[in-house]
């Protein structure tokens, strides 16, 4: 008999640690989340995957994809998992954001599915913010701009 995992109290703050879910574009924030690893389960990778309203996935946080893998404690079958995003570029609006864990090179433990939302808002943190156009758009970006004219 192996036990489940399960994860627990998340949260979500801004960069002051005060908690959240309306942030700027581009603004960054940090969530964290407590799991219960199974017993058997020594090595572990956690994520975040973020998607719009309508079910289109946008990004799958993974610590593994940054070579961070997690081992348990001996001690303790509880993990707090903590995750600084440097800030999302997403047009504004409402977002799903969906934590989970694994074991190493193994499957999903635990993921919570269409809880958790944030709210991102234009507060100016970024110049292409002057000229949203809703619907043009996923993603925002500040690009450096140069031109050249050229001979006839």
């Amino acid at each position: 008999y192996r036990q489940s995992g399960k994860i627990s109290g998340i949260q979500i703050a801004d960069r002051e640690g005060n908690p959240g879910t309306e942030f700027g574009i581009g603004e960054h924030f940090t969530v964290k989340f407590i799991a219960k690893v199974p017993e058997h389960v020594q090595k572990i990778v956690a994520g975040l995957e973020i998607s719009s309203l309508d079910g289109q996935k946008l990004l799958n946080i993974r610590s593994d994809g940054q070579g961070v893998v997690f081992d348990k404690s001996p001690d303790s079958d509880n993990i707090l998992f903590i995750v600084n995003i440097p800030g999302l570029p997403l047009y504004p609006g409402i977002y799903l954001m969906d934590p989970w864990f694994a074991e190493y090179r193994g499957s999903r433990i635990d993921q919570i599915n269409n809880q958790l939302k944030i709210s991102i808002h234009s507060k100016g943190l970024l110049q292409s913010e002057k000229l949203i156009q809703p619907g043009r758009g996923v993603l925002l970006l500040d690009c450096q701009w140069t031109h050249e004219c050229l001979e006839q």
